[in-house]
């Protein structure tokens, strides 16, 4: 099978509006990533008094982190959601686009974990984003 190479460029992140029939409105502004969005196992280790080596087993995989990082306007709609997401520790939804041949979606719901803010007088204003998902990944 062939595989036809695409750029990351134009990867869309979405943000739901709450309502009943999601709604999702593209966060402007990302200027690293999102990086994330696949899935870990959980390793366990087992090692006695015996065990000449150490016996791990895979117990569970999980969606791991999405982070990235956006040139911040506090006046934009979906800046100041995510704002306050994280603030108020709110479960929102997300979709992510990717910009491969089959435009591959990614759908759920997480916790916005971090909302750092950088000021460097060098650079722009820009937020650091980390979201956790709670729950697996609907992937169309």
């Amino acid at each position: 099978m062939a595989i036809t190479e695409t750029a990351a460029h134009g990867a869309v992140l979405g943000i739901g509006d709450g309502t009943t029939v999601e709604s999702f409105f593209t966060v402007e502004g990302i200027t690293a990533g999102p990086t994330g969005g696949g899935y870990a196992a959980r390793i366990i280790d087992l090692f006695t008094h015996s065990s000449s080596v150490i016996i791990k087993t895979a117990t569970v995989t999980e969606p791991t982190d999405l982070t990235f990082e956006l040139a911040y306007d506090s006046s934009d709609t979906y800046h100041a959601q995510l704002r306050d997401a994280a603030k108020n520790l709110t479960q929102t939804n997300f979709e992510l686009t990717f910009t491969d041949t089959g435009a591959e979606k990614i759908a759920f719901a997480a916790v916005v974990a971090t909302f750092d803010r950088s000021a460097d007088p060098e650079d722009w204003n820009k937020i650091s984003v980390t979201l956790t998902p709670f729950g697996d990944f609907t992937i169309t």
